[in-house]
């Protein structure tokens, strides 16, 4: 008896088993943020998408060399320096330096002054009426000692200096002066600029009552020279000295535009690129989730799809002829009764099959029913004859 109890038991439980039938799943849906969870009836897919960028390009400015804000140089965009100075030096070559030879002159340059010294031999001397003319026009001055009503008195080795407020040149220099006490001796005058001491120096042993003295009568040390180079030729003068013919170089180079690359994202992350935004940052990223169900087949399923199926069997029994031409899936000579001019009737395959579908279901789900019920009769059965054995046994 347990052993036809447990055979029962397990008829059972594969019967339950075996009922969990489902139907086919549907379409996904649209894909959405919220997560979702996968179930038995719930099918679920997950897409990564990620933020894409473009590169953009910030400028900085023009240069020869990169730096740490704009590590870049578009080779594309550039522009030319003004050329340097013309040099006797020959430039160092470098890339994209243009370097250009040119003909030049070596000269000899009388230097600008900006002060004179006037100092007192051996005896005191009284001066006035001190002045001086640049280009005909008077010099303004400063002194190293106050000058009152005029007159300067220079004691024996004593000395005053006048400061022009601009750089001069001696050439174009006239100095004019009284001397009032002390002419019988001489005075030393020496002129120069800040950088150099002494450029020139006058002596004169014998002083006039009035004294004028030309600049470019005075004897000038070799140091009052400069040495000056020009591709212009220029006519010797008693300012310039041409000494030679020489090479003179000068040069431009050409600077690029210095930039950064920055990113620029989309507003919405993307699972493939778009447009021009087709980098990709691994870093910023979205799951985005998207769902398909099925649903449980049971009897009332079964009922409810047979209804369903019945309503639109009447309703979608005839349709237009010219829909049915272009349906070459129909097969038209199956119908025996055809209204050619109008409407064909058609058969709904889907419909078909899922009727089709159910008839083996209805079967596979009553055959273990069938069984139990079998089962049940030959327990009953040899209960019986137990029961009637028992009952000769007794009247026996």
């Amino acid at each position: 008896m347990k052993k036809v109890i447990c055979l029962v038991l397990s008829i059972f439980f594969i019967n339950s088993v075996q009922a969990m039938e489902y139907t086919e799943y549907g379409e996904f849906g649209p894909y959405t943020e919220e997560y979702i969870q996968s179930d038995n009836l719930t099918d679920v897919k997950v897409e990564r998408r990620y933020k894409f960028y473009k590169l953009q390009k910030e400028f900085g400015e023009y240069s020869r060399t990169t730096n740490q804000n704009y590590p870049y140089l578009d080779k594309e965009d550039y522009i030319y320096t003004d050329y340097s100075n013309e040099s006797i030096l020959k430039p160092e070559e470098q890339e994209d330096r243009v370097i250009e030879t040119l003909d030049g002159y070596h000269y000899q340059k009388i230097k600008d002054i900006n002060y004179i010294t006037i100092e007192s031999s051996i005896t005191s001397k009284t001066l006035s009426n001190i002045e001086f003319l640049y280009k005909g026009n008077k010099l303004d001055y400063t002194t190293s000692t106050e000058i009152t009503q005029n007159d300067i008195t220079l004691n024996s080795g004593k000395s005053i200096t006048f400061h022009f407020k601009e750089n001069i040149r001696v050439y174009d220099l006239i100095m004019s002066f009284d001397v009032k006490e002390g002419n019988d001796n001489g005075l030393f005058i020496r002129i120069g600029n800040n950088n150099e001491e002494y450029l020139y120096t006058i002596l004169s042993y014998k002083l006039n009552n009035k004294n004028t003295w030309i600049g470019k009568n005075i004897r000038c040390y070799n140091s009052a020279f400069e040495e000056y180079y020009s591709t212009e030729k220029i006519e010797p003068t008693y300012i310039f000295k041409l000494i030679e013919k020489v090479q003179m170089y000068r040069y431009k180079d050409k600077l690029y535009h210095t930039y950064n690359l920055t990113r620029n994202y989309y507003d919405e992350y993307l699972s493939e690129p778009y447009e021009d935004y087709t980098y990709k940052d691994d870093t910023q990223y979205k799951d985005y989730y998207a769902k398909r169900t099925r649903n449980i087949i049971t009897s009332e399923t079964l009922k409810t799809n047979s209804n369903e199926h019945k309503i639109i069997n009447q309703q979608q029994k005839i349709i237009p002829l010219n829909i049915v031409k272009q349906n070459t899936n129909i097969n038209t000579n199956q119908y025996d009764k055809l209204d050619r001019t109008n409407y064909y009737p058609i058969k709904l395959n889907k419909i078909n099959q899922l009727q089709t579908q159910s008839t083996p279901y209805l079967l596979y789900t009553f055959i273990p029913f069938i069984l139990i019920l079998v089962i049940l009769i030959l327990v009953l059965s040899k209960l019986y004859k137990n029961k009637r054995e028992c009952a000769k046994v007794k009247t026996g």
